[in-house]
C-alpha cells in the first residue's frame, strides 16, 4: 500500500495561559474537562513520545537532519517565542494515495519533529504489515533515521520503502532522486505521493475555527473532518480518481514515441550497413590493385607467381561487398565520385574521431584520478612511488593515444585541432581540459546532462510508470464495482426485512441507495 505523510501548521491551537509577574506562563484559565478524544484515527501524545527517546541530539546540523526547520533564517529566539504561544503547532496526518486519511498526530509545542513519522510508521506497520511505500517530503534522510531507531528491523523485516514525492523531489540531489524519487521506482504507477498537500488545501478552512479552542473540541472537529471528507468527498470521487488516472497514463503512452527511444541505444541500422559497406569498397580496391599489380609483375618476370593469398582476399572481399549490395539494394557499386561514398567516408572518418578521442579522453581522466589518489590523505609512501611508476607507464600509453588522435584529426575535413603533449600534460595536472568539450561522452553532453536527452529520459520512465499503472487500475476497478455492487445488494437486503417492520426506516434506506 502506498501513503503519503506531511506536517501541516496551519491548525494551531493557542495556549491560553497568563504571565506572571516574573514574565513567566501562569495557570492556564480554561476549565479543567475529563473529556478524551479516543479515535482509531488519531495517535494519543503518550503514543508519540515513546518515540522521542528514538530522535538524535538536535545541536548544530544536525537538527536540520531530523528536523524540518521553517524559516531558519529567522531569528531563533523570536521564533521560538513566536511559537511559545501554541500548544499544539499543527497536525502530521497520513493519507492514503487515494485520499484516504489513515492518522491524525498532533505536535505538540515542537516543530516537525521524527517522533511523528516515527509513530505512523510503527502505527501502520502494526494495521497493514507488509510491503508499504511512504512518501516523506523527506524521505532519504528520514529513512536514515528509521533504520537507526527502534524500529529498524520491524521496517526491515516488513519490506517498508521510504519515498520522495514527485514535488519536492526535484530539489533533492541526483543520486537521492534515482533512489527515492517515485518516477524512477518500479511499480509506483503514475502516483506522485503528494496528497498531503491537496488535503491541506481543504484541511486549513478549519484554521480560524480551532484557534482557541478546547483539546478536546480541537481534536474532534478534526477528526469529525475528515471522517466526513473520507466518506462524501474521497469515497464519493473515488470512480472520478480512477477514470482521471486512467485517462492520464493513456495519454503519456500515446505522447511517446517508443521506436524513438529504443533508437537512442544504437547506431542507426542504415548508417552502419552504409559505413561497413565503404569500408568493404576501399578493401576491395586494395585488394584488385594489389592483384593487379601480381598480375603485372608476373607478365614481365614469368620467375614472379601470382600467390593465391591475393586472389584469395581479391574474392573474399568481392563477396562481402556483394553481399551488403543485396543488404541495402545498390544497384550500382559506388565509386568515389559518387555523393553516397562521400557520406559514408565522412561518417567513417568521423567515428574513427570519437573513438580517438575517446581513448584519449580515458587516458587523460584515469591519469588524473591517480594524481588525485598521490595527493589524497592516507595514501602511504610506497602507494604514492607504485602510482608514481604506473603513471610513467600510462604516459607511453597516452603518448600513442595522442598521435593517433592528431592523425586522425589531421585527416577530418574540415581538419580538427591537434593537440601537443604538453598540451595534454597540462590537462592532466589541472584537471581543466576543453578536449573532452569534443568527445562523444562529454560531461556536459551525457544523457542526464542535456536538456532534451533528459526530458527524454523523464519520458521513458513516465511510459513505464503508466503501463504499471494501467495495471494497477484494471485490478482496482474491478474491486471498486464489486464494492459498490456488494453495497447495492446489501442495502436492498436490510430495505426487504425493514419494510413490513419499519417502514419509515426502509424508505430512507431507499432514499440512501438512489442518492
Amino acid at each position: 500500500m502506498l501513503y503519503a505523510m506531511d506536517g501541516n501548521d496551519s491548525l494551531k491551537r493557542v495556549l491560553r495561559q497568563s504571565l506572571a509577574d516574573d514574565n513567566t506562563l501562569g495557570i492556564s484559565p480554561e476549565l479543567p474537562t475529563g473529556q478524551i478524544h479516543t479515535s482509531d484515527r488519531y495517535l494519543s501524545r503518550t503514543f508519540i513520545d515513546q518515540f522521542t527517546r528514538d530522535l538524535p541530539p538536535a545541536t548544530g546540523d544536525e537538527q536540520i537532519t531530523y528536523v524540518k526547520a521553517v524559516g531558519k533564517n529567522m531569528d531563533n529566539v523570536k521564533t521560538k517565542r513566536a511559537w511559545g504561544i501554541y500548544d499544539e503547532t499543527g497536525v502530521f496526518v497520513a493519507v492514503c494515495h487515494h485520499g484516504f486519511c489513515l492518522l491524525v498526530a498532533d505536535m505538540v509545542q515542537s516543530e516537525e519533529l521524527a517522533k511523528y513519522p516515527l509513530a505512523v510508521v510503527a502505527r501502520l506497520l502494526d494495521v497493514f504489515g507488509d510491503g508499504l511505500g511512504g512518501g516523506y517530503d523527506i524521505g532519504c534522510q528520514f529513512k536514515v533515521t528509521l533504520d537507526n531507531s527502534s524500529l529498524g528491523p520491524l521496517v526491515r523485516s516488513l519490506h517498508h520503502t521510504c519515498l520522495v514525492g514527485a514535488f519536492h523531489g526535484h530539489a533533492h540531489r541526483r543520486l537521492c532522486q534515482l533512489y527515492s524519487l517515485t518516477t524512477y521506482i518500479k511499480g509506483l504507477g503514475i502516483e506522485d505521493l503528494e496528497t498531503c498537500k491537496r488535503t491541506f488545501s481543504k484541511s486549513n478552512s478549519l484554521a480560524s475555527s480551532l484557534r482557541y479552542a478546547s483539546i478536546f473540541h480541537r481534536q474532534q472537529a478534526i477528526d469529525s473532518y475528515f471522517e466526513h471528507n473520507d466518506d462524501f468527498e474521497v469515497y464519493a470521487n473515488l470512480s472520478n480518481f480512477l477514470h482521471n488516472n486512467y485517462k492520464q497514463a493513456l495519454d503519456i503512452l500515446a505522447n511517446g514515441n517508443v521506436a524513438y527511444l529504443k533508437g537512442l541505444t544504437q547506431e542507426p541500422k542504415e548508417e552502419t550497413l552504409q559505413m561497413e559497406y565503404w569500408q568493404r569498397l576501399v578493401n576491395l580496391k586494395a585488394s584488385s590493385i594489389a592483384l593487379n599489380v601480381a598480375t603485372a609483375m608476373f607478365s614481365t618476370d614469368s620467375h614472379h607467381d601470382i600467390t593465391s593469398y591475393d586472389t584469395h582476399d581479391y574474392e573474399r572481399n568481392l563477396k562481402l561487398v556483394q553481399v551488403l549490395e543485396c543488404k541495402l539494394e545498390v544497384i550500382t557499386r559506388w565509386v568515389p565520385e559518387d555523393a553516397e561514398w562521400q557520406k559514408a567516408r565522412s561518417l567513417v572518418t568521423n567515428r574513427k574521431y570519437q573513438r580517438a578521442l575517446d581513448r584519449l579522453e580515458g587516458l587523460v581522466v584515469a591519469c588524473i584520478f591517480e594524481l588525485t589518489k598521490m595527493n589524497r590523505a592516507g595514501t602511504g609512501y610506497r602507494l604514492r612511488k607504485h602510482i608514481a611508476k604506473a603513471l610513467q607507464t600510462h604516459s607511453l600509453a597516452i603518448r600513442s593515444a595522442l598521435n593517433t588522435y592528431n592523425t586522425v584529426a589531421t585527416a577530418m575535413s574540415p581538419p580538427q585541432q591537434t593537440l601537443k603533449w604538453e598540451e595534454v600534460v597540462d590537462y592532466a595536472f589541472l584537471s581543466d581540459f576543453d578536449l573532452l568539450c569534443n568527445t562523444r561522452e562529454d560531461v556536459s553532453q551525457t544523457p542526464w546532462a542535456t536538456p532534451g536527452a533528459r526530458s527524454t529520459m523523464d519520458l521513458y520512465f513516465k511510459m513505464c510508470r503508466a503501463r504499471e499503472e494501467i495495471s494497477h487500475l484494471n485490478i482496482e476497478i474491478h474491486r471498486l464495482v464489486t464494492c459498490i455492487q456488494d453495497e447495492d445488494n446489501y442495502l436492498r437486503t436490510c430495505e426487504d426485512q425493514l419494510k413490513f417492520t419499519s417502514p419509515a426506516l426502509a424508505h430512507q434506506l431507499a432514499i440512501h441507495r438512489n442518492t
